[in-house]
């Protein structure tokens, strides 16, 4: 189990350097869209059924803490364990 986390986060480090276009470290709305699209696809039919794109923006702004108009690495943690593990609650 350890090496499959170790494996998923080199996965998603790689995504978010391929989706932060900018290179400045966060991910604004559009980069984070694309990032949790890839996410939902790469997560396993079970997981992904727990995001629904129609809400990308109510939870970008949900999980954007400090309302800065970026995720960053730690929120986008929060907001992808939360949302494909279905602990979010609208």
């Amino acid at each position: 189990m350890a090496n499959y986390s170790a494996t998923f986060s080199q996965d998603i480090d790689v995504m978010w350097h391929h989706f932060d276009v900018d290179n400045n470290g966060y991910l604004d709305r559009e980069e984070a869209r694309g990032f949790v699209d890839q996410v939902s696809k790469c997560i396993g039919k079970e997981r992904s059924k727990n995001y629904n794109p129609d809400h990308f923006d109510y939870l970008f702004d949900k999980f954007d803490e400090n309302q800065d108009e970026f995720l960053s690495k730690s929120e986008m943690a929060v907001f992808v364990k939360k949302v494909f593990t279905n602990q979010n609650r609208m």
